[in-house]
C-alpha cells in the first residue's frame, strides 16, 4: 500500500514536496543557486564593511562596476569562488570554507 503524507498549510512543506521532494537534480540545482547567493551576500558584506563603492570596488578589480552589482546579486554566470578569493586579496582578507549539514526542508529567504 502507498503511503501518503499528511496534508498540509505549511506554504514551505508545500513547495518542498511539490517542486523538491525525489528530485535530486532539483534539490542540486536549488543548493547551486543558495551558495552563489550566499557568496554575493558575503561579497556585498565585505565591500560594505570597506566602505567601498561598487565603482571603487570595480577599479580595484579591473572590472566594471555592474560585473560587481552582478555578483553581490548572483546573477552572472561565474566561478564565484574566484571572484571571492580576488574580492578578499583586494580587501586584505582572506577566504575560509567549511561545510554545514544540510537543511532538510527549504527555509524562507
Amino acid at each position: 500500500m502507498a503511503h501518503s503524507r499528511k496534508p498540509t498549510t505549511d506554504g514551505i512543506e508545500i513547495l518542498e514536496q511539490t517542486f523538491y521532494a525525489g528530485q535530486p537534480e532539483r534539490r542540486a540545482g536549488l543548493e547551486q543557486a543558495r551558495l552563489e547567493d550566499d557568496l554575493g551576500r558575503k561579497i556585498l558584506a565585505l565591500r560594505e564593511q570597506a566602505g567601498l563603492t561598487q565603482t571603487q570596488l570595480a577599479r580595484r578589480l579591473g572590472v566594471k562596476a555592474q560585473f560587481v552589482a552582478d555578483l553581490e546579486e548572483a546573477a552572472v554566470e561565474a566561478n564565484y569562488l574566484v571572484w571571492l578569493q580576488r574580492v578578499a586579496a583586494v580587501l586584505r582578507k582572506r577566504v575560509e570554507i567549511r561545510c554545514v549539514p544540510f537543511r532538510r526542508h527549504l527555509q524562507p529567504a
